[in-house]
């Protein structure tokens, strides 16, 4: 069974860009309003909320099939591997996972 991802990398770098327009706008509406302290904490939790979920709708459903096939294939190669290759794999993440706490420490 062949899959083919739907990921766009055009799709997402356009959606990249606008949310950095979106961003940018945002920042710059508030100096030039000497906005509040709390307007600003509230527009900046607002944007880390997009930075995980995009504020459309039609993107937000383009990112969930991306996820969808993605989760098929880790799936695929979860149930394909051999038991040396999950191995290999626990024993390359742990790796990975070791590097990422030792770079957050310093």
């Amino acid at each position: 069974m062949l899959l083919i991802s739907p990921f766009d990398p055009e799709r997402w770098l356009a959606e990249r860009r606008q949310r950095n327009v979106e961003l940018m706008q945002r920042l710059r509406a508030w100096q030039a309003d000497h906005a509040d302290a709390a307007t600003v904490q509230a527009g900046l939790r607002r944007s880390a909320v997009e930075l995980l979920q995009s504020p459309r709708a039609d993107y937000r459903a383009y990112a969930q099939r991306v996820r969808e096939a993605n989760c098929q294939l880790v799936a695929r190669l979860h149930n394909e591997a051999t038991p040396a290759q999950r191995q290999r794999a626990v024993e390359r993440l742990r790796g990975w996972e070791d590097d990422l706490r030792a770079l957050t420490a310093r």
